[in-house]
């Protein structure tokens, strides 16, 4: 599952002003823990000596960009408002402001563009945890950033002094506008395809086909499984989802992701800018390092590559003040949930007599992503509850 956010109509060819890093000991900040639930890389920071608070590393955007509820506590400066997309067809308040200070251990720099959202109020119950900010491509334009998937640690170097020392592929990327862009192959449904893909931090899934790219290649059936695959600044997003025989960035094999298949007519995924984006469930496989100076992705294997899908068919969200209701957000009819009679706006109690209260809401996707395992569920409807044998199946 994914929370997409790509802060696309706000800086759509906007460079973001460059940020001046400063280390507090030498040239690098190093092993700096980060939470990998739902392969996002989300760790705690400090905004001007308060905190801390809880950010994503996402090169789905350019910029740094601050909560706005958190902007207001902390008494910033906000000049104007105005209203921005994403993924989804919606839009979310975001604002420009005061410049405001980001520390990290070991480092820290001026978010001097003064970008604020309204991420809480979009991503909060998706994520099934606070986001109090995104921290974007004007970070990777001034350090080469490394993240160890597997050990969940994160790193940042100097490029002036920067020397890799691991031995996997190199692949090149093409920066734009502090995003970076790659050349990707992959094989689906017989037929074998190229495009130029966005790598997104800040995605969930593995890799998106835009919809342009989507209808010029015909990748729609009418037997292609839909569902709501996550949600983003726009709103909840629904795809066609399929797998690839085989995907490959620049030549270097990655295994064969699943795919979601944008039916979007508005936002991020509608635009034929680019062809898709390739995110977390592709680099999680991998310690990678993000070299924008030198336009370099260097892929370092943790392991064969794996990949796994919802095999429910449900959209979860955490819901109320402490976060402990999941809430199904949307229920596929073409997936197994749907088929059972679960319901969109039914509350998920227990998986297998554990109450999920005492789960995170990753802790419960990963329950359902256990391909052709059946699940006690134990559902509630109107007050009333009610029990499901499920047969989790992948889509597809």
């Amino acid at each position: 599952m994914l929370s997409t956010v790509i802060l696309y109509a706000m800086l759509q060819g906007r460079p973001a002003p460059a940020v001046d890093v400063h280390y507090t000991k030498g040239r690098s900040a190093r092993d700096i823990p980060f939470d990998s639930a739902g392969g996002k890389i989300t760790f705690k920071t400090l905004v001007n000596g308060s905190g801390p608070y809880s950010f994503i590393l996402d090169t789905g955007i350019q910029t740094t960009a601050l909560d706005l509820s958190v902007a207001k506590s902390l008494g910033l400066r906000v000049d104007r408002t105005f209203q921005i997309g994403g993924a989804g067809a919606g839009t979310v308040t975001a604002a420009k402001g005061a410049a405001y200070e980001v520390s990290l251990p070991g480092l820290h720099y001026t978010a001097k563009g003064g970008w604020m959202a309204d991420l809480n109020k979009v991503m909060r119950s998706p994520e099934g945890h606070a986001v109090d900010g995104l921290i974007g491509g004007e970070m990777f334009v001034s350090a080469v950033v490394q993240v160890d998937y597997q050990h969940k640690m994160l790193s940042f170097f100097d490029p002036a002094t920067y020397h890799h020392e691991g031995k996997g592929a190199v692949v090149p990327i093409e920066v734009k506008f502090k995003s970076m862009y790659v050349k990707a192959s992959f094989e689906l449904a017989g037929q074998k395809l190229n495009g130029t893909f966005l790598i997104d931090t800040g995605d969930r899934l593995a890799i998106t086909l835009n919809t342009p790219f989507v209808r010029a290649h015909h990748l729609m059936t009418p037997d292609t499984p839909k569902m709501v695959v996550g949600s983003g600044l726009g709103g909840m997003v629904e795809h066609g989802v399929a797998r690839l025989t085989s995907l490959s960035l620049n030549g270097v094999q990655v295994g064969s992701p699943f795919v979601t298949l944008s039916m979007d007519q508005k936002g991020a995924f509608a635009s034929d800018d680019i062809d898709g984006l390739i995110g977390a469930d592709v680099l999680k496989n991998f310690k990678v390092t993000i070299d924008y100076p030198d336009q370099r992705l260097y892929l370092d294997p943790a392991g064969k590559p794996s990949y796994s899908f919802d095999a429910s068919g449900m959209f979860l969200e955490s819901t109320g003040k402490d976060l402990k209701t999941v809430l199904v957000a949307s229920s596929s009819s073409s997936m197994p949930a749907g088929k059972a009679g679960i319901k969109t706006g039914d509350l998920l109690l227990k998986i297998d007599g554990k109450d999920v209260s005492s789960m995170t809401l990753e802790e419960v996707r990963t329950y359902l992503r256990r391909d052709g395992k059946t699940t006690a569920l134990v559902l509630s409807r109107d007050g009333k509850t009610y029990n499901v044998n499920l047969k989790l199946r992948y889509p597809g």
